[in-house]
């Protein structure tokens, strides 16, 4: 209940500028879908989404860029498609 009220809340926030970290990774799927939809309606506004995710399909969904880090450290900065391929290639 908690992560619903503290996204509720966020995505109406008129920053330009969001921060959403493994939120999609808990609740229900009611729950996620109105997040996509938020999400999506925000992106649509031109607002810029920092969006942390190990759900690839999310990531490729949202993002056209990617930061790949590991240890705090910058190992690549690109396409999404490009560091999520780096990512599991680095995990295989």
């Amino acid at each position: 209940m908690k992560v619903r009220i503290a996204f509720s809340v966020m995505s109406r926030v008129e920053e330009p500028v969001l921060l959403v970290d493994e939120v999609l990774a808990v609740g229900d799927k009611g729950f996620r879908e109105k997040c996509y939809a938020r999400i999506e309606e925000m992106l649509s506004e031109g607002r810029t989404l920092f969006f942390v995710s190990h759900s690839e399909r999310d990531l490729r969904r949202f993002c056209t860029r990617g930061l790949y880090l590991e240890g705090g450290r910058l190992l690549l900065d690109g396409p999404i498609d490009e560091v999520v391929e780096r990512y599991n290639a680095d995990q295989a």
